[in-house]
């Protein structure tokens, strides 16, 4: 199946991108990954895609406009920042793995009963 380029899960019929049980199975028979890829994908199509001459568009300056146009006063949009503070962690895409998180070597202690797993602010314990 490696050489027709499908899998079961249906990942390259929809990207054109190898999906992690076709990258294993081209190391086992030894394959380089790039021979997965589609065309799409390769620096070759992109290059011949910008071959050809791209011309620039004229100057703006020069372009006849209305006068109601040219009356306009534009301001930006009113956009404000969401609620919250920002995230601190980017969330990993699909088939990326998250980091192992380390734990702590000593678990919180609280600051009024001295008991531990909770801090001050959600002890229960009456003082």
């Amino acid at each position: 199946m490696v050489q027709d380029k499908k899998c079961t899960c249906k990942v390259y019929d929809r990207l054109q991108i190898p999906c992690s049980h076709a990258l294993c199975a081209a190391d086992s028979l030894g394959l380089p990954h790039s021979s997965l890829l589609s065309e799409y994908y390769k620096t070759s199509t992109w290059a011949a895609t910008y071959k050809e001459v791209i011309n620039p568009e004229d100057d703006p300056d020069d372009a006849d406009l209305p006068d109601s146009v040219l009356s306009l006063i534009l301001h930006p949009p009113n956009a404000k920042r969401p609620p919250g503070r920002p995230r601190e962690k980017r969330i990993p895409s699909r088939g990326e793995l998250r980091p192992n998180r380390i734990k702590k070597a000593t678990p919180n202690k609280c600051g009024h009963c001295h008991g531990t797993g909770h801090n001050r602010l959600r002890c229960t314990n009456p003082i």
